[in-house]
């Protein structure tokens, strides 16, 4: 009924109330907006309107919103909610008004995008980031002889059968040509082909001496894109059926050396709980950018 993770909040708001900088900056997961926690005084309360009640008699103006950091220039998909505050009296005064603290849009203190639109460069793609990297393979080569860094979890063969047969961009669920024979199936629900009985290459499992196709979301036992972002860098980066985590044409998932380049931290449990540099570094500049237009007002 609770996570009491996301009561972290309330000692995170005491730091502010002690301190009280001219900015600070809080990172949560995308839909975090709408998260009701138990406050202070043990009622329920939206996380973003708890912030707002304890900091405004502070004279800081807050602002939510959702960056893509694909379009600071990541080369990965990722989504969260970055809320900034500032207490600086002419910048408080230039942040049109709202009833709450979350907008859809971006916000004056929020970066504009550097990379995305019709007149920015485009995204940064998996391929310009590892595609001359040395091939691997979850079966036969899970480890490059050079770089150590540059490996992969092994797969089993069910799901390298099923994945070897999911073109770029794709999901094995929707897997619906018989390798064997080239018979398409005539349900979704298909685990075996009608015409010569082999096993398709979708998700399935045996339960009770039947199959079945394994329930999960889509975006499970997908392949990335060449020409688009990398998925999303989580603690499930080395695991298939996390969402869209798969190589765009070899069978494997990306290993650590890639995983490195597209985010120069080390290990795929820090990067999963963290804000891309890059995209700490276009934040960090854009208030450094308002507090300066502040001060040359002044």
């Amino acid at each position: 009924m609770e996570d009491e993770r996301n009561r972290l909040i309330l000692p995170g708001i005491e730091v502010l109330e002690s301190l009280k900088p001219d900015w600070f900056v809080l990172e949560n997961v995308k839909r975090m907006e709408n998260t009701i926690i138990r406050n202070e005084m043990h009622e329920s309360e939206n996380i973003l309107d708890c912030l707002s009640r304890r900091m405004k008699p502070f004279g800081y103006t807050i602002r939510s919103c959702v960056l893509d950091f694909r379009n600071y220039g990541v080369p990965h998909h990722r989504e969260r909610l970055i809320t900034i505050g500032c207490r600086l009296p002419q910048i408080v005064l230039s942040v049109p008004p709202l009833n709450n603290s979350y907008e859809k849009k971006l916000s004056a203190l929020h970066p504009p995008a550097t990379h995305g639109g019709v007149r920015l460069p485009s995204w940064v793609t998996l391929r310009q980031m590892v595609g001359g990297l040395p091939p691997l393979d979850s079966l036969s080569k899970p480890i490059s002889k050079e770089d150590p860094y540059h490996c992969v979890p092994r797969w089993n063969e069910s799901q390298y059968y099923w994945m070897k047969h999911t073109p770029e961009g794709e999901t094995a669920f929707n897997n619906s040509i018989c390798p064997t024979c080239g018979t398409a199936k005539k349900s979704q629900e298909d685990t075996s082909c009608y015409h010569c009985k082999s096993t398709l290459p979708v998700p399935q499992l045996s339960q009770n001496g039947q199959k079945r196709m394994i329930k999960g979301f889509k975006t499970s036992y997908r392949r990335m894109w060449w020409d688009r972002p990398a998925g999303t860098l989580t603690m499930n980066s080395g695991v298939i059926s996390s969402d869209l985590k798969g190589h765009p044409e070899q069978n494997r998932v990306l290993s650590l050396r890639e995983i490195m380049r597209l985010s120069p931290r080390l290990v795929r449990e820090v990067i999963g709980e963290s804000i891309p540099p890059l995209a700490m570094k276009c934040i960090v500049e854009h208030l450094l950018f308002c507090e300066n237009k502040y001060n040359h007002n002044k």
